[in-house]
């Protein structure tokens, strides 16, 4: 993650910990109290972990966390990115992204450049399905905000990769540097 990112975070945990403090969270520990609050503003121990926690949390949404989607009426075109457009009989719709949600399930499916399968939401569920055939023992494997090779150079999905994911993708389109040329009608 970058530093400003990290930066980020750890504010926004030290603000969600004051809240806590302002609340009176810490009020009902069995520790002694402070001498004097308003001028001892070192954290206890207790403060710490929460802070830590915190922390981690904010930063593990970065990484772990889906767009939750709806599909919205469009205009043919209307869309900047055609591949969250969908022609259905003469309607146009594109996926409109409403919020993030952290899926723990979800979490543990990797991505590939060329994945061979799809989550969308239904009402309040989260849904993996095949997007082609998977063969018994294959990997499951999903495109992470959309970075595929059908849409993106090798240069530009490594370098999304490492900056949002932390990795350097291994995929087979990487491996073997699928273009985005091959695929283009000559």
């Amino acid at each position: 993650m970058e530093e400003r990112q990290l930066l980020s975070n750890a504010v926004i945990a030290v603000l969600f910990l004051r809240a806590l403090q302002a609340a009176g969270y810490f009020l009902r520990e069995i520790f002694p109290p402070r001498r004097d609050p308003r001028r001892d503003r070192r954290l206890r121990e207790s403060e710490r972990l929460v802070l830590c926690l915190l922390n981690h949390l904010i930063n593990i949404q970065c990484c772990n966390s889906e767009p939750f989607t709806r599909l919205v009426g469009a205009t043919r075109g209307g869309s900047s990115d055609v591949r969250f457009q969908v022609e259905i009989g003469r309607r146009f719709f594109e996926w409109e992204v409403i919020g993030r949600c952290v899926s723990a399930s979800l979490a543990l499916v990797n991505h590939s450049c060329d994945a061979n399968a799809v989550r969308f939401f239904a009402g309040d569920h989260v849904v993996l399905a095949a997007a082609k055939r998977i063969a018994r023992g294959e990997e499951v494997t999903i495109s992470y905000d959309g970075i595929h090779h059908e849409t993106q150079p090798l240069f530009t999905r490594q370098l999304q990769t490492l900056r949002k994911y932390h990795f350097a993708c291994e995929c087979p389109a990487c491996m073997e540097d699928w273009s985005v040329q091959l695929l283009r009608c000559q």
